[in-house]
């Protein structure tokens, strides 16, 4: 059910409730509103609280019962926030190019760490991860080191097995290993009671990490490991090979930059792209996107930023604003949508009925079948799908059994192309997907496209009548020369046979 809304200079526009599955939170000028649109950090705090840290704003507290931000507005001075993470009061922030900060949410003082500390600290102000394991350690992942942070001493260790790494995400897995997640150096899996250090790397096997380029780690609730990537997808790690399998847009992925994965209480996973939200079903491999006319405000999300809060809220940071949604209540569009072809072009030109030469018996709209001349053989078909709620992930593909091996994606000016085909039988076949799968639709079109007059039955016929009437004289002639030369050879053999007899008498009479 939707609204359609009249305008004087606007066109007609359509409003769906269908598409009010997605909170969103962005810069409105209006008190209590998120002021930054580049969410990179998302961090539960206590009680009803989540910290929100942003790259162009600094840090922002959410009241998730009233739906109210505020500005924590020291962090103006560290505005380009990286990482979070809550310590008993103590909120760490990980900045990019001051080093870490340290603000107790009771009294809001902040401590600084910085690579100008004396004595050292953390050597290097790019911090990009920062993570609380189970041991009570908080490690920091920077442009160069890894470091961890002993409360008790208040002092950080060394980790020289990850020197000279971009520690973009740092995860710990159920049995205490943490994984690490490289920028341009692949994976790390690290024991911190052992100091092992196990490196996966993209090679050229098939199980291999899809590409270096690792974004994120996330463990599922049947302590699965899976891996997001810049460029390779997401793959799931196999820890009895130690390889992994691979989804990439080859799967339906809108393209294969995965930042974040959630899960949700029915077991689906949601993953975040640059080109919209991915439902994943982990069992089916079976992928379902979101995009902007769904309801979401941008298709580009951020990096590391998600979260999902104990009543299943999930919420998803992007390069304009903050998300949440309630996972059991995005349904993707099931009902498949009605296909036309709405208009047919001869060598570039409409073609309607009634105009001179024209094969149409009727309209396009309604043909099941067109029978076209040998020299009609360069078209074009114009199409459309009826769908107002979801127009702009509902996509079009076809393809013309015959000359086609694959589907096509029907370009932006909605025309379908055709040139110089040979004539014979062919099946337009034009289908509609929801953005990953088919949908269920489709129109077929038949297209016979005849052959020239002379390549036709009626001229094999003649050609062949010709050939047999050829092939008849042939044998006639023949036949006729056979029996000349059979008849001179005859009268030859006559003549000779009257000389010998004439011969003869001559003899007989001179003796």
């Amino acid at each position: 059910m939707g609204i359609w809304i009249g305008s004087f200079f606007g066109g007609i526009n359509y409003y769906s409730s269908g598409n009010s599955y997605f909170n969103k939170y962005y810069p409105s000028g209006n008190s209590g509103s998120l002021q930054g649109r580049r969410v990179r950090e998302i961090c539960k705090g206590k009680n009803s609280t989540l910290w929100i840290g942003t790259e162009d704003a600094g840090l922002f507290s959410l009241d998730t019962e009233t739906q109210k931000f505020s500005h924590f507005t020291p962090s103006q001075e560290f505005s380009n926030i990286h990482g979070l993470c809550m310590d008993g009061d103590d909120l760490w922030v990980a900045t990019f190019s001051q080093g870490v900060k340290v603000i107790n949410t009771l009294t809001g003082k902040i401590r600084s760490f910085s690579a100008g500390d004396n004595p050292v600290t953390i050597d290097d102000n790019y911090v990009f991860s920062i993570y609380k394991a189970s041991t009570g350690y908080i490690y920091l992942g920077t442009a160069n080191f890894m470091r961890r942070y002993d409360k008790q001493s208040d002092s950080f260790q060394q980790i020289p097995e990850l020197d000279d790494n971009l520690i973009f995400d740092i995860k710990e897995d159920s049995r205490g290993y943490l994984w690490i997640a490289i920028y341009s150096n692949g994976l790390y899996c690290y024991d911190p009671d052992s100091g092992r250090c196990d490196h996966y790397i993209h090679t050229t096997a098939e199980d291999s990490l899809p590409i270096d380029k690792v974004l994120s780690i996330f463990e599922d609730s049947n302590k699965n490991i899976w891996i997001t990537t810049q460029g390779g997808g997401f793959c799931k790690f196999i820890p009895e090979t130690n390889s992994f399998r691979r989804f990439n847009s080859s799967h339906g992925l809108p393209n294969d930059v995965v930042f974040q994965i959630q899960e949700d209480e029915e077991g689906f996973f949601w993953l975040t792209t640059n080109k919209g939200l991915v439902k994943f079903h982990p069992d089916r491999g079976v992928m379902d996107l979101y995009t902007v006319a769904d309801g979401l405000f941008s298709r580009q999300f951020n990096y590391k930023s998600s979260y999902k809060d104990p009543g299943n809220t999930i919420y998803f940071g992007t390069t304009e604003g903050l998300i949440s949604f309630n996972p059991q209540n995005v349904r993707k569009k099931e009902a498949s949508t009605p296909i036309y072809i709405t208009g047919f072009l001869l060598f570039n030109r409409p073609v309607t009925v009634g105009d001179k030469d024209s094969p149409l018996q009727k309209s396009i709209t309604f043909s099941d079948r067109i029978v076209l001349k040998y020299d009609q053989n360069t078209f074009s078909f114009r199409l459309a799908t009826l769908d107002y709620q979801f127009p702009q992930t509902r996509q079009l593909v076809y393809s013309l059994e015959g000359i086609d091996r694959e589907w096509h994606p029907l370009a932006e000016s909605s025309l379908i192309n055709y040139f110089n085909l040979p004539y014979g039988t062919y099946k337009l076949r034009i289908r509609g997907t929801n953005g990953t799968a088919w949908d269920g639709s489709e129109k077929v079109l038949e297209i016979e496209l005849k052959p020239p007059y002379y390549l036709s039955t009626v001229a094999y016929f003649i050609y062949v009548l010709l050939i047999w009437l050829a092939i008849y004289q042939t044998i006639a002639y023949w036949k006729r020369r056979t029996l000349r030369k059979q008849q001179i050879l005859l009268d030859k053999f006559e003549q000779k046979k009257e000389k010998e007899l004439y011969d003869s008498k001559i003899s007989f009479l001179r003796m």
